[in-house]
């Protein structure tokens, strides 16, 4: 539980940082399109590593 609990903390103060870094640096469109990006990436990584 410990891990998990660490793993779904580091998911949830990543995303606000990484969000700003890439609004503060690009805008706001190109920020979206990388997020997009980022998720549609992980969800084939999720489906292979996660068995049903």
């Amino acid at each position: 539980m410990g891990t998990f609990g660490t793993i779904y903390d580091i998911g949830h103060t990543s995303g606000p940082i990484l969000a700003g870094i890439l609004i503060a640096q690009l805008d706001y469109l190109y920020a979206f399109w990388i997020m997009s990006a980022i998720l549609l990436t992980s969800i084939p990584v999720f489906m292979v590593g996660v068995k049903v």
